[in-house]
């Protein structure tokens, strides 16, 4: 039996709507809805391995894997950081269909200002992202949101692997990665991230801590 099926029959009829209206503006994937589910698995089976309650995630698109996780742990609260405003309206429908709305919210905004604001900087003790931004620059402004000992889970590519380099420049962030694996990056959050990161997405992207092609 999939693990989604501890949903109930209405929860997973309400997910068909998510992610059919997600796929008709082409931000996720075409599939079935036990597929698309299956994708948020890898990120609910990590974060399940650790205590958390408040996270937040980078560039929430189309839900996934967020609304998904929120769905998964009763107890907890998130905030979706959306920079496309359309998105953002896909994502209140989303959290008011799945009746959310008591513990997850939705922002506009670009990540990399908003992760600078009192009311988030180093508040979460979980950072979620998929599919957001190469990841040098994910993890740049995922460590402006966490607190000491906070988790930052991200999706990356297969061709990824850890290097010397990438450590270093975790370091610069207060991170350490704690997990390893060719599509998951998991990192602690060992102390607060200095005030000078992240930096805006456009400078980051042209100046990244590390360079992926040289990781060996």
């Amino acid at each position: 039996m999939s693990w989604h099926n501890s949903f109930t029959s209405e929860t997973l009829g309400r997910f068909d709507q998510v992610f059919a209206a997600a796929q008709a503006h082409g931000w996720i994937g075409t599939g079935s809805s036990a597929s698309i589910l299956d994708v948020s698995r890898q990120f609910v089976d990590l974060v399940a391995t650790f205590e958390w309650s408040k996270a937040i995630e980078l560039g929430s698109g189309g839900g996934i894997p967020g609304l998904v996780v929120a769905m998964a742990f009763p107890a907890v609260r998130l905030t979706c950081i959306e920079s496309d405003l359309r998105r953002v309206d896909h994502l209140w429908w989303a959290v008011h269909l799945l009746n959310l709305e008591n513990r997850v919210s939705v922002i506009h905004g670009r990540a990399e200002g908003i992760a600078h604001t009192p009311e988030h900087r180093g508040q979460y003790d979980l950072c979620l992202a998929r599919s957001f931004a190469p990841l040098p620059v994910t993890v740049e402004i995922a460590s402006g949101f966490l607190c000491t000992g906070g988790r930052c889970v991200v999706s990356q590519p297969s061709r990824l692997s850890t290097g010397l380099a990438r450590a270093a420049a975790l370091d610069n962030l207060g991170l350490v990665e704690c997990v390893a694996s060719m599509s998951m990056f998991v990192g602690i959050q060992r102390e607060l991230c200095p005030s000078r990161y992240p930096r805006t997405e456009k400078l980051s992207r042209r100046d990244p801590l590390w360079n992926v092609s040289r990781e060996t």
